[in-house]
């Protein structure tokens, strides 16, 4: 296949994508993180290859950088909204495997002292989404590799 031909396959998660497109997004962890697309297909991955404890790592990925992003806007997060965020995220930590005892110290550390420390919220947030993508990068080859076949296979005319 072309560089410039269009993409459709691979359950619509690629619909309109070109070769080359899927190739940079798919390149490696952060860019299929980064990109809505590239989100999907990994989830659709890690869904068919029955890899819950991978979907939760995935889900709470997602959670840490919504939190990151909304408080990086001009208009910060109010105190208040951004403690009960991360005490969300914190729940949801307990039962991800790459989240560790030092980790859930940090949130604990962090959600007591109130908020005093707005850095430390934040902090605790980008440690869990930084573990979360290296617990995703360990199974990115393989998902390229399922990208690659599932391209050749499920879709006419491509190779």
């Amino acid at each position: 296949m072309q560089e410039s031909q269009m993409v459709g396959c691979f359950k619509n998660c690629v619909s309109g994508l070109k070769r080359s497109e899927l190739n940079d997004i798919t390149n490696n962890i952060y860019k299929t993180l980064e990109h809505p697309s590239g989100k999907e297909m990994l989830y659709f991955y890690l869904n068919s290859q029955n890899q819950s404890d991978n979907i939760k790592c995935l889900e709470l990925y997602d959670m840490c950088s919504q939190i990151l992003q909304s408080d990086g806007k001009e208009q910060k997060l109010s105190l208040d909204t951004l403690i009960n965020r991360v005490e969300v995220v914190r729940n949801n930590a307990v039962d991800v495997p790459p989240i560790d005892t030092n980790l859930m110290r940090c949130f604990n550390q962090a959600l007591k002292s109130q908020g005093e420390q707005r850095k430390d919220l934040i902090d605790v947030l980008e440690r869990t989404k930084d573990c979360c993508s290296g617990q995703l990068r360990s199974i990115h080859e393989d998902f390229q590799q399922y990208v690659t076949d599932n391209l050749a296979t499920s879709c006419p005319g491509t190779s």
